[in-house]
């Protein structure tokens, strides 16, 4: 509940949706003063009122937030980009390692045709590499490769490259990775 609130609230005041929320601001703002003015006629403007008046509208804010959190919701299913295909299940990962639930994501995306997964980490985390290891022991074959300094790109192709040189003999790279070799 509190995460969809978030999305919805990031929603409202995204780039795309500031002329509306301005417009719908000031329709707002000039209903509320006529609901207001209504409602101190009919209540009176006493102490106790105006604070009634005030947890009334914010029950009512609230209200308005979920039912457009609950319309909004089959709306913001994570649909396809137009024209993007998903990526073809693979044989063979390699795991850039950082966090875990992208890892996560990425390995049981391919879990089904899956056998062997590569993982490559910094030391600040080689103990994630290390759990996903061990959540996923059929798949880790072979011991997380440490990047040493991680802002060095050339660092990452030695490590891919010697992936791609230890492959067994029956997988192809073309069929294995739909990633390009870093140097020829």
């Amino acid at each position: 509940m509190q995460n969809s609130f978030a999305r919805t609230a990031r929603r409202f005041f995204s780039p795309e949706a500031l002329v509306p929320f301005l417009f719908g601001s000031v329709a707002l703002g000039v209903l509320s003063n006529a609901a207001f003015t209504l409602l101190t006629n009919q209540f009176g403007t006493d102490t106790s009122s105006l604070l009634a008046i005030g947890i009334g509208s914010l029950l009512i804010l609230a209200l308005a937030v979920w039912v457009v959190t609950r319309l909004v919701r089959p709306l913001s299913a994570e649909t396809s980009v137009p024209g993007k295909r998903s990526p073809t299940k693979r044989k063979g990962l390699i795991v850039l390692v950082s966090r875990k639930p992208p890892c996560e994501k990425a390995i049981e995306f391919h879990r089904p045709v899956l056998e062997r997964v590569w993982l490559i980490c910094s030391t600040q985390s080689l103990p994630v590499a290390q759990e996903l290891r061990t959540q996923y022991p059929a798949l880790a074959g072979t011991e997380p490769r440490v990047i040493n300094d991680v802002n060095d790109p050339l660092d990452f192709c030695d490590v891919v490259d010697g992936i791609y040189r230890t492959l067994p003999n029956h997988w192809s790279l073309h069929k294995f990775m739909s990633l390009v070799r870093c140097r020829v």
